[in-house]
């Protein structure tokens, strides 16, 4: 595992921590290993990007939206505004 320093001239050095005395840390960087795999999986299994985002992967929720503003009578949006939307997407 590397690990970059910086010092007080903010020359940055690249050192190796298993060669430079880090090993001794071990459990502990098997620990911080640990905890970010945990927090990646829980995020994963809560958001199934597969089942949400692929499906729809040229939409989004804000098309919809300036869809139903556009339609919308009460407000006054200028032409060249709603020609620029029309333009884009």
């Amino acid at each position: 595992m590397r690990i970059t320093t910086i010092d007080s001239n903010q020359n940055k050095f690249d050192k190796d921590i298993w060669r430079a005395g880090g090993s001794a840390s071990r459990e502990q960087i098997l620990q911080k290993w640990n905890d970010s795999n945990r927090i990646l999986i829980e995020y994963f299994m809560k958001n199934k990007f597969h089942q949400t985002e692929l499906s729809t992967y040229n939409s989004y929720f804000y098309t919809d939206e300036i869809g139903k503003l556009l339609m919308n009578t009460q407000l006054n949006i200028p032409t060249n505004l709603q020609e620029l939307w029309l333009m884009i997407r």
